[in-house]
């Protein structure tokens, strides 16, 4: 199978050994804190950091497009092109840096941080060091990824992978450390941001043995960040989406049907977005891939990465979801100690809403990796919107808790249709052949096996 060949099989086992340590890292910290901490303690910790974290968004999209359209430039060789992206995304990202740390340090200076943000022990001094550190840690990452984009398009965004998830490994070792030595929320901060610092500058040195880029104020290129732009700031309405979709049914079930419910929801939800994250894993694997086929003009090459992708990606969710709902209830009740009973209703709801994600959800792959999401971008967001009004109004006359999922299908089933007849256009293919194609991969791998 040529799709499980280097280097997407690499970016696979990347992904897949990164969510691991991702998941084992949420599991060591919480317990670890709070061992070390009094819980108050460990909720400013959670407060400030939170807090820093809004910051990742106000790069709006551009380390994401810039990253797209730099392996584009790539595989056309057009080089200086590469390096005026390079220079813009880190200008503009050191610019919108400096005035967000100026603006923490004014609101630790001048303002009563604790108060306003709902402090129970920490100090003003003391939460102003560790926002200030927490806040560049952000800006440092992005800062690397800006040259994550040399390895993508070289083919190599595993070591890229890597090296993220090196970092949070060694942010995690120092965070441990920090919690039995010194037992105080300013070394740990302070101590990530050291790490980030390090990774940082090894992955500059790393890169620059692939492509020879130094910062320069002469690649800057105006006309480029222009052309760019408004595909950055559509970007943005995935995020935004996101957040209604997760947070707004949130507080309408909430609203409808009490805590009871939401706790319900969100949890049987949560057992669904982690295939969703698997899954997503071979997606991301082939996204670099897609802008350099379509850097080359090679629209065989992206027909066959989205036919395979296709193929890995939807039987995998038929399987999960089946798996869901014939062990999701035992899975479920030692997850949550017997305390919630299992809703098979709900499950089928959020099963059907995964499959039908999943659909456009790799298709889309193909837009995003070309900067052709702009339009999709908006779709999204409007149909998060709409999926909030269809929901609020439907149950209201039939209240039953599965509207607030078949509302968000409905509109998913449309998103379905407008991602695969674009995709359908930019690989040139047909949407019968497509949808047949994991059919056909098996077949081909059955023959070869048994020839």
């Amino acid at each position: 199978m040529k799709l499980l060949n280097s280097p997407i099989r690499k970016n696979l086992v990347a992904s897949g050994l990164g969510l691991l340590i991702q998941i084992s890292n949420q599991i060591l910290l919480v317990p670890l804190f709070l061992l070390q901490w009094d819980i108050n303690y460990y909720g400013d910790w959670i407060i400030l950091t939170s807090l820093s974290l809004i910051f990742q968004m106000t790069d709006a999209g551009l380390s994401s497009v810039t990253q797209n359209q730099f392996s584009i430039e790539y595989a056309q060789e057009k080089y200086s092109v590469c390096k005026s992206l390079l220079t813009n995304n880190t200008v503009l990202i050191t610019i919108i840096g400096i005035v967000c740390l100026t603006g923490c340090l004014v609101f630790a200076l001048f303002f009563n941080m604790a108060s306003i943000l709902g402090l129970n022990i920490i100090n003003g001094t003391e939460a102003g060091i560790v926002l200030f550190a927490t806040t560049t840690s952000v800006f440092i990452k992005m800062e690397g990824s800006v040259y994550d984009s040399i390895y993508r398009a070289n083919s190599q965004l595993y070591k890229a992978t890597s090296i993220t998830q090196i970092n949070i490994l060694l942010n995690t070792i120092v965070t441990v450390i920090c919690l039995f030595v010194f037992d105080t929320m300013v070394y740990v901060a302070l101590s990530i941001l050291l790490v980030d610092i390090i990774v940082l500058s090894v992955r500059i040195g790393k890169t620059k043995k692939i492509f020879q880029y130094s910062f320069s104020f002469r690649s800057i290129n105006r006309k480029l960040f222009k052309r760019l732009l408004l595909p950055s700031l559509s970007f943005m309405c995935f995020p935004l989406s996101n957040a209604i979709i997760y947070q707004g049914f949130t507080l309408l079930v909430n609203r409808f049907f009490g805590a009871e419910a939401m706790i319900a929801y969100n949890t049987i939800r949560t057992l669904t977005s982690f295939v969703k994250r698997v899954i997503s894993m071979i997606q991301s694997s082939v996204w670099p891939e897609y802008s350099l086929a379509y850097g080359r003009n090679d629209v065989k090459r992206m027909r066959e990465l989205h036919r395979k992708a296709f193929s890995l990606s939807f039987p995998l969710t038929i399987f999960c979801c089946v798996l869901i709902m014939t062990f999701g209830k035992y899975i479920y009740e030692i997850w949550t100690t017997g305390k919630i009973t299992f809703d098979y209703s709900l499950s089928f709801a959020f099963c059907l809403l995964l499959i039908a994600r999943n659909i456009w959800a790799t298709s889309n792959v193909a837009l995003v990796a070309t900067n052709k999401h702009v339009r999709f971008s908006i779709y999204y967001l409007l149909g998060a919107i709409f999926s909030l009004i269809i929901s609020v109004s439907v149950v209201r006359m039939f209240n039953f808790l599965e509207i607030f999922v078949y509302s968000q299908l409905v509109i998913d089933i449309m998103l379905c249709g407008y991602v695969l007849r674009k995709a359908m256009q930019l690989t040139d293919d047909r949407i019968g052949k497509f949808i047949l194609s994991p059919i056909d991969l098996f077949s081909q791998y059955i023959y070869r096996r048994n020839k």
